[in-house]
């Protein structure tokens, strides 16, 4: 009949490896009993079934025949996270090989079964918890070891910091395995005296071992033989001298606070120690997301800078005009000869007004060659002209020095003129004698004109440098006089071509097609006209760079993938590299969401840094190639920092999906693990 004084109730319990005809039976109807404060020696031979029982002891097993029962509880009918939560503050335990995690302090160890309990601890819980590790580690004599690696201490000194770890909880059963199994004989007869100190305390101590002089310092021995219990006695115990235990030392230790608080950050942090403890490895893993996301990102950013560079040039040079004139080369073959032009002052009023809602007309004088001298010297240069201000504009001229041509000057042929930047300094060297006499120069200099126009003009500006990657070479070369000054010099007041500048929101192709059928009407369909529109010559190039941005996209998401199934690889070997850590963290009290947890941040962490660098790496590219840029091309690229904020999220967001995805599965692979077999893998 069942004692109600005991802490652990085993009846009629078998237990099996295995479900087919072949299963092993490793325990045979075990009944046992051990009451609150006993000191239980469970013995046997090899095979006996002492690693079976303790696994059963410890629920890092679980049988359904028979019952096995902790403070009353039916075991069988807990699902694996409550037996979790079991462990964690019922079972304290001690294993043979210390299982201390090699990347963390012993202190850290000691607080690892923090990480498990339920609910979840606040910082003051922690910072409480803390000082309870110190007083555990300064209680078994290693107190001053609290900051080190397990790597720096004895076999003596980590097993007991694996009992300070079993103790943190305060856990009604301490159960060890083999507990001095390896120790020397000095370290285990220590290591003996702190647990017949815990035992005389009131805690129930149960210890599996062969050693027969470790079982002969318990209260009672529980003797297997092939799966039976064959001997259960009464003892009275090997007296120890538990005085001489060692005195707590009292080194620096961190203080609670930020201790506490770094410590809830558990899973990130040794996340982090994971992937610096294997550098090398971390960083190739890393290097196929990294390529990825440097692509994916430079590519965003360039292209968008790209994109705005290429509006800027072509801004410069009115892209924002729609050109409309004679096909010449269709009209070689028409019968009806040349068109003779729009005429200024019978054609163009009309048309102006019939699009007035839509857009500016404007006439398209050709540049002619003129022969330009300036102070005895005589040049060729070619000669433009601007109808109104509006002109000026809608060709994205600009003054550096001196002012526009007046309105006046527009309306009653003012014989003045604007110069490119290259004619200045070409027809205004250093020596020239008026750079010295005219405070202004080259403003108010004199520009005889020979050839189509016989007169003097007086510069009143010079023109900022234009680029010209899409406009002609010489386009800073020329001079722009008022277009009523070249009226006042000429017959021919026709042109074949006209501008016409749309209003914001009105269709650049549809007016172009309006005003070439315009004209066709008005010529009653005799001659050909055609439209060159720029904005569709831009929408082509940027439909391009957009591709060309796709294409590599495409090409940084297939290395990510890459990226992604080397990492996902690496945490599969990672996983079974650290197998045994699994089952420490397990019979500690994770359950299988926090191991999927652990290693999910891992891989995160893995990609998230990759992105980071990525990133990095491509906004320091990026920013170099600006500054180049702006080396070669100061007037068209800007000095900028260059930061799309698209290709920041892309990257970055590829990154943390990269690492869900390819972390769930070996994740979730690790969150299965058995965790008695896992604590006797190899």
């Amino acid at each position: 009949m069942k004692d109600s004084a005991s802490l652990i109730d085993i009846q009629e319990l078998s237990y099996r490896y295995g479900r087919d005809a072949a299963a092993f039976l490793a325990l045979k109807n075990i009944s046992l009993q051990i009451k609150q404060g006993e000191f239980v020696a469970i013995t046997g031979a090899s095979g006996s079934g002492k690693s079976t029982l303790m696994n059963l002891l410890g629920t890092l097993a679980t049988s359904q025949e028979g019952v096995f029962a902790v403070s009353g509880e039916n075991t069988a009918n807990l699902e694996p996270d409550a037996l979790a939560s079991l462990r964690n503050r019922t079972i304290g335990f001690v294993f043979q090989q210390f299982h201390l995690l090699p990347r963390l302090t012993i202190l850290e160890n000691v607080m690892l079964p923090l990480n498990y309990m339920q609910p979840r601890p606040t910082a003051t819980v922690r910072a409480e918890y803390q000082k309870r590790a110190m007083e555990l580690l300064g209680r078994l004599g290693i107190q001053d070891q609290a900051l080190k690696l397990p790597t720096s201490l004895s076999g003596g000194q980590k097993q007991r910091a694996a009992i300070a770890r079993a103790l943190l909880l305060n856990p009604a059963v301490l159960l060890a395995d083999e507990p001095t199994g390896a120790l020397d004989s000095h370290s285990s007869t220590e290591v003996m005296k702190i647990f017949a100190q815990l035992h005389a305390e009131g805690r129930t101590v149960i210890l599996i071992t062969h050693d027969p002089e470790v079982t002969r310092v318990a209260k009672r021995r529980i003797e297997l033989k092939d799966g039976v219990i064959v001997g259960d006695f009464e003892q009275p115990g090997i007296p120890l001298d538990t005085d001489a235990a060692p005195k707590p030392s009292t080194p620096d230790v961190p203080r609670p606070g930020w201790f506490s608080q770094w410590q809830s950050l558990a899973p990130l942090r040794q996340a982090w120690q994971a992937l610096v403890s294997s550098k090398l490895r971390s960083a190739l893993t890393c290097l196929g997301l990294i390529i990825g996301v440097t692509s994916i990102t430079t590519m965003l950013t360039l292209g968008t800078a790209a994109q705005d560079v290429i509006l800027k040039i072509f801004d410069r040079v009115g892209a924002d005009r729609i050109y409309i004139g004679l096909d010449y080369q269709a009209s070689r073959t028409n019968t009806n000869g040349y068109w003779q032009g729009v005429h200024v002052d019978q054609d163009l009023p009309s048309l102006q007004a019939t699009f007035a809602d839509y857009g500016r007309v404007s006439m398209l004088w050709g540049d002619f060659n003129q022969n330009a001298v300036v102070g005895g010297v005589s040049t060729e240069v070619k000669l433009d002209s601007l109808g109104s201000l509006h002109d000026f504009v809608d060709q994205g001229l600009k003054i550096t020095k001196g002012r526009m041509i007046a309105p006046h000057e527009f309306d009653k042929a003012g014989a003045v003129a604007l110069v490119g930047s290259d004619f200045a300094e070409s027809m205004f060297p250093k020596h020239y004698a008026g750079r010295y006499t005219n405070p202004e120069f080259p403003l108010g200099e004199i520009i005889s004109l020979r050839g189509r126009l016989q007169t003097a003009v007086t510069i009143v500006g010079v023109l900022g440098k234009r680029d010209t990657t899409f406009s002609e070479k010489d386009i800073n070369a020329r001079i722009f006089v008022p277009l009523s000054l070249l009226m006042h010099y000429t017959t021919d007041k026709r042109s074949t071509w006209i501008s016409v500048v749309p209003k914001p929101g009105v269709s650049h192709r549809w007016l172009a097609d309006s005003v070439v059928h315009y004209l066709r009407l008005k010529t009653a369909m005799k001659y050909p006209f055609r439209a060159e529109v720029p904005e569709e010559f831009i929408g082509q190039i940027m439909l391009f760079i957009t591709i060309f941005q796709a294409l590599t996209t495409l090409i940084g998401g297939l290395c990510i993938l890459v990226g992604g199934i080397g990492i996902m690889n690496i945490m599969l070997v990672t996983i079974a590299e650290r197998i045994k850590e699994i089952g420490l963290r397990k019979a500690l009290g994770a359950t299988g969401r926090d191991i999927v947890w652990q290693f999910l941040v891992e891989c995160m962490l893995l990609c998230v840094v990759s992105g980071v660098v990525g990133t990095v790496i491509g906004a320091v590219f990026c920013n170099v190639v600006a500054l180049v840029g702006h080396a070669a091309l100061p007037e068209v690229i800007p000095r900028q920092l260059l930061l799309n904020p698209l290709g920041l999220i892309l990257g970055l967001g590829t990154a943390v999906v990269c690492g869900m995805t390819f972390g769930m599965m070996p994740a979730l692979r690790a969150s299965k693990l058995d965790p008695s077999e896992a604590l006797r893998s190899e």
